[in-house]
């Protein structure tokens, strides 16, 4: 077996994929890839491209597949010769999520860390699905690990306060009506701000919570949510959770959203 550092063309990517193994797991990860490509952002790593001895591609085919996507030439390292049975080793674990990159960094309570940042990256790109309903889980618009890195290094500090916020309010409500990734995610979109902490924490945990204001009107519509009595969207919640801010220093019995 032996390694090259190789200039991939379009060209060559299309004719080596003509030579993938049989059975190769579907194809996942390339248009992540290809997005990185394009970007400027794909670098060169030990993990390239590898052909077994009778010139079969074996490993590889997300990144050929996306520098055809991408249409520009990707320098990599690429293996010949590998033995017949490579193969059966090759990728065995699942790809590294931002919270085992966290890990690495040592940075505490990485997998809500890594969970929270995806949810306030797709928050900024306008995405709303974000608040778990009934404890089930929420759909996010995809980033590449690279986009979901650099978001969280350029945020770091604030991701890290709103990460520990969420926790440490989730701690301290009985009734557990949000997760803590949901509290530190509000925190986030209400600024951070000594009013956005009270507001959050009063509806949480239901202390000194006043009738007839907004605050009270949202941890009701939260403890039917909870409790099955009515059922709203993950998007709906989003929209009462901006409601109830907008309204907070206004007397309010009643929050309605408008209908789109």
């Amino acid at each position: 077996m032996f390694t090259e550092i190789i200039t991939i063309t379009p060209e060559m990517a299309k004719e080596w994929l003509t030579s993938n193994i049989k059975n190769n797991r579907p194809i996942k990860r390339a248009k992540e890839y290809a997005e990185d490509m394009k970007a400027g952002k794909w670098r060169l790593t030990h993990q390239g491209i590898a052909f077994n001895e009778e010139g079969t591609l074996i490993d590889g085919q997300n990144r050929l597949t996306a520098i055809v996507m991408a249409n520009i030439p990707i320098t990599m390292s690429v293996a010949f010769d590998c033995p017949a049975d490579s193969f059966e080793v090759l990728d065995i674990g699942r790809p590294r999520s931002l919270g085992d990159y966290l890990k690495t960094q040592n940075y505490k309570n990485y997998n809500t860390l890594g969970g929270l940042v995806k949810r306030i990256q797709a928050y900024e790109k306008g995405y709303n699905a974000l608040l778990s309903v009934n404890g089930s889980g929420h759909g996010l618009s995809a980033e590449t690990r690279l986009n979901q890195i650099e978001f969280f290094e350029a945020n770091k500090e604030n991701l890290i306060e709103c990460n520990y916020y969420g926790n440490m309010v989730y701690q301290k409500s009985t009734s557990r009506l949000m997760s803590p990734g949901d509290i530190g995610l509000l925190y986030w979109v209400f600024g951070m701000t000594p009013e956005a902490n009270e507001f959050i924490i009063r509806i949480s945990t239901g202390i000194n919570l006043q009738p007839d204001t907004s605050a009270f009107c949202m941890r009701k519509i939260l403890e039917e949510v909870k409790n099955q009595i009515k059922y709203h969207t993950s998007s709906e919640l989003v929209g009462y959770w901006k409601l109830a801010w907008a309204k907070r220093n206004v007397p309010t019995k009643i929050l309605i959203l408008k209908k789109v």
